[in-house]
Formats: structure tokens, sequence, C-alpha cells
């Protein structure tokens, strides 16, 4: 077999370490800066010394506010428009200090607000206030528009609804960034956004406030709520670590060739993300796997590993020692002809549940939503197979397997959400569907355990009126308050232009729903997953409730 690997890797790791590190000076190099304008209209009174705001460097609706004052105090900060539009609240700083950088994020383009400053002394008594007033800038033009097609405000989770948006089909134009985030209020408006000239994918935040964002094949970043970044990873070698650049993930006994689909910081501080090798294959496993083809393949096989923020591989499990891809080779694998390294499992969706220690995992070419043991007990070792869903799962199902699936969710009951796409499902006119399964380990013996299918949600295409079909990308995620919100991400890959769609429900029974968030996203473009953050304002840094 022509071997690329060190051709890919010499390349990708160029761009993934300069890139992971080149964007902190603004979402795109021809982005201009941003047009606003500040000003005091109320001076500081008490401990206040002195109030200034401006807007931050890579956002034209952000600001960052600057406070001083005699004595340490914690700050809280009202950000009121001049017109419509909702107060956005800054929560009070834990900290009390003299010298106070607070990022203001969540404010509408083109509008004035008055920032009004309260200080507060370590017994919680005003210590004084101001007042500084700031014009947000326009959006920049390469964030697309969205519709907005339905809203219920009052039966909707409360938050900021996180998501990619990245153009699908067509050539990126000069000076746009390959993917951004964007962030919606609760009237579907753009209230903050960070562009990434390497594309943008799986996002969300962190328990310490930061958001992760993953650019495939690359690596993936950290950064704050004013897109600086913090940190950055990518695959490579020691070879490659240098002052200032990304930390590099280097497993002992695997050549990475990309980051992909899922980076999830874990509570601890580890990071859980796929990663993907080149998997050789010897003539015997060739021939079990896809009889009676001529080619000389292998696998572009996905690898769930754990690793530290400083970079230490903690744990490595590749999908062909859990699901034997001679059994379950998938609809890809065999589909293809060529002589070279082939797509099998198609991981994408990765939950580390350590209360019933599992990975659970989606697998999109092999129809597969599958759990493996995470840490070895007196059960049997690490990474071995522990149930699966399917169409070829070892769980008897009572309903309906999902297809092409994305985004598992292992929810507080035990229950798993998923986005079921519905590719290749044996069906006259596909559909995709928001789906959650229920799982019974109730037995001691894991070949009595079973799955049912406890809610689904489906919905109708608005422009053709047909079932809603999402062949590609995908997401559904439980509220705090019941509701669901569902990604159909990608929606026409097989008939372009590609669009996508974001929609909350209120779930009734085993089946459907009242939407009361409907949004669109314009032909030429899709979304990979969105998430609810509760505000923009989390973590340690702020005071919560």
């Amino acid at each position: 077999m022509i071997r690329q690997r060190a051709l890919v890797l010499l390349l990708a790791l160029a761009l993934g370490a300069g890139a992971a590190c080149s964007d902190d000076s603004g979402p795109t190099a021809t982005t201009e800066p941003p047009t606003t304008s500040a000003g005091v209209i109320e001076a500081p009174t008490g401990e206040l010394t002195d109030v200034s705001v401006r807007l931050a460097g890579q956002s034209t609706v952000a600001g960052v506010l600057t406070v001083a004052a005699d004595e340490p105090v914690h700050l809280e900060v009202t950000a009121t428009p001049a017109g419509d539009g909702p107060v956005v609240e800054v929560p009070r700083t834990t900290r009390a200090l003299r010298r106070h950088r607070i990022p203001v994020v969540g404010l509408r383009a083109e509008t004035a607000y008055d920032l009004k400053v309260s200080a507060f002394d370590a017994a919680g008594d005003p210590a004084g206030d101001g007042v500084v007033q700031m014009t947000t800038g326009a959006l920049p033009d390469w964030i697309p528009p969205l519709q907005v097609n339905q809203i219920d405000a009052a039966r909707m989770a409360p938050g900021i609804t996180l998501f990619d948006i990245q153009r699908w089909g067509v050539e990126v134009p000069a000076g746009e960034p390959s993917g951004m985030l964007v962030g919606v209020d609760q009237e579907g408006q753009i209230v903050w956004y960070h562009g990434n000239d390497l594309g943008a994918g799986d996002a969300r935040m962190t328990e310490d406030g930061t958001i992760f964002l993953l650019f495939a094949p690359f690596g993936f970043k950290e950064i704050d709520l004013l897109g600086n970044r913090i940190q950055s990873w990518a695959w490579g070698t020691p070879d490659n670590v240098r002052p200032g650049g990304p930390t590099i993930i280097d497993p002992d006994d695997l050549d990475l060739v990309s980051f992909h689909h899922e980076v999830a910081p874990q509570p601890n501080g580890d990071i859980v993300a796929f990663g993907r090798y080149e998997l050789d294959l010897t003539d015997a496993e060739q021939e079990a796997i896809c009889p009676g083809d001529p080619a000389d393949f292998g696998i572009r096989e996905d690898v769930v590993m754990e690793f530290t923020r400083e970079g230490e591989v903690l744990h490595e499990w590749p999908l062909h020692d859990i699901i034997d891809p001679a059994r379950i080779p998938g609809r890809e694998l065999c589909a293809v002809d060529y002589a070279d390294y082939r797509d099998w499992a198609h991981g994408n969706g990765i939950v580390l549940d350590r209360e019933h220690n599992q990975v659970v995992v989606s697998a999109r070419h092999i129809d597969l939503l599958f759990a493996f043991r995470y840490e070895a007990d007196a059960n049997g070792p690490s990474g071995e197979l522990l149930w699966s869903i399917g169409p070829q799962g070892t769980l008897p199902l009572d309903g309906e397997p999902s297809y092409g699936l994305h985004a598992p969710e292992v929810e507080a009951d035990g229950s798993i959400m998923v986005f079921d796409n519905g590719n290749d499902r044996p069906v006259d006119v596909p559909y995709s569907r928001a789906v959650r399964y229920q799982i019974d380990r109730s037995s001691p013996d894991p070949s009595n355990w079973s799955a049912r299918q406890v809610w689904e949600f489906r919905t109708d295409d608005l422009e053709t009126g047909a079932p809603l079909y999402a062949d590609f990308l995908g997401d559904a995620d439980l509220q705090p308050n019941g509701n669901v919100l569902i990604g159909f991400g990608g929606i026409g890959q097989d008939e372009p232009p590609a669009r996508g769609r974001i929609i909350e429900v209120v779930p009734r029974g085993r089946s459907g729903g009242d939407v009361v968030f409907d949004l669109s996203i314009p032909e030429t473009y899709v979304s990979y997953r969105a998430e609810r953050l509760p505000s923009l304002y989390a973590g340690p840094r702020w005071v919560s409730g």
C-alpha cells in the first residue's frame, strides 16, 4: 500500500500548530476593526474612582469594562439598551478587587447601551456606582442571516443558543473565516460570535466558563468570552513542540492524522476526544471484511482518547478493538473500490459516563450506538463492549434503531438521547428525528439486558412539506426544564444546496411535542451541533444564582 502517513502528518501539523496559535489577533486576517462609540455619562461614586469601556478587539458586539476602586470591591453590571431589547445582567464578581477588567457580552448589534456598574464591599453593602455608555457595531457581513420561524419565549429553556456555522458545497469567499460560532438570545438575535480561519465544529462551554472549539482535522482550542485563546492542542510528535505553540498530543503507539467530531472537556480538567490513525490490514483481514475486493486497503480508524490538559495520554481505545469490522463493516467500507485507507465506523460522539463506568459512542457508518467499559473492574477489562443498539446491536430493542446517528447524551436517569439522521433507513420516505432510549440493566446477566424507545420527535420540512430529513450533522440535547433542543444541522447533502434548522420542543408522551423555538440557517450553510447555555457567564469568577 502506498503510504502517505508522513506527508499527511507533516502537513496537518504545519497547519494545525501554526493556526492553533495564530488567530489571537482576530477572527480572520481581513476583518475590519469594529466601529463603535463609548463614553462616561455618570461619574463614579463611593469607592469607585474610574469606570471606562471599550469595544473588544475581536467582536463588534462585546465590550471590555475597566473599573478602579480605592478599596477592594465586588461588581455587578447591568446593560440597558436605549430602545427595545433585553437587559443584559453581568453577575456579581466572586472576588473583591481594586481593579476589575470585565467582559460585557450578550449585546445586540448597532445598539446603544447604558452600562451601570454597581460596587459592593466585603459585607455585601453598596459601595458606589457609575454609568458609561457603549454603542455596539454592525455584525460582520460574513455572518449569514438567520430566519426565526417561531418563538414562544415563555416556554423555552432560558439562555443563549450556541452553535457553529460553516459553508457547505461552495467555496469560502475571500475574507470570510472557514467557520464560526454564534450565540443567539431568546428572540433569535445574534449576541455573540467568534470566527475561526480553520473552521468550526463541536463547541461547548466548560465549567470554568471558557469555550472549547474543535477545528478538524488540525486540533482544538479553548477561548475566553472575548475570543482570546487560552490554550490549544494539536496532534504530532515532540519535534513539533515550540514555545507559545499548541500542546502536542502524541500517543506512544499510534500515529495520529487528525482530531475530529468530538472534544469533551471533563469536570476534572481532562479531555476526551476522537483521534484518527491509519490502520493497516493483512490480506486475510481485508478478505474477511470485504470478500472479493481486489484493492489493497486499510482503515481510517477512530480512536477514543482521554488525556490531560498537558497532553499526557491516559487512555486510548481504537474502535476496531471493540467492534469487529468483519462482523459490522457498515455502509461505506466495502462500498468503494480504491486502494487507500477507508472510512469505516465514522465515530462522531463520545460521552464518558463515570456513574455507569462506561463510555458511550455513536458510530455513523455502522449505525451503532454502543458503550464499552471505562475502567477495568470485577466484571471485565477496560474497553470491553457492554451493549449496543442498532440494526446489528446486541440489545433487544422495543422501538426503532437509529441510522447514521450523531451526538449521544446520557441523561440523569440513565437514558440516552441521540440524533437519528436516518441514512438508509428501510422506509420509502426518509426522515430524521431526535430519539431517547432507556436501557434496562436490572439483570446481573448482561445477556438479559434490553432497550426501549421512550420518546421521539419528527417534523416536516418548511420548504418542501415532506418529513424533515437532515442527512448529515445533527444534535439533540435535553434541557433543565425538560425541553429538547434539536439541531437538524445538515439538510440537503444529497440534494444541495445544504441548509440547517434548530428546533426546541416541549415533549409530549412518547412521540412529538410543542415547538417553542424554530430557527433556519440559510442555503450553503450548515451547523454541526447546537447547545443552550443558561448564561454566557459561568464558572468560579461569577456568583451564581
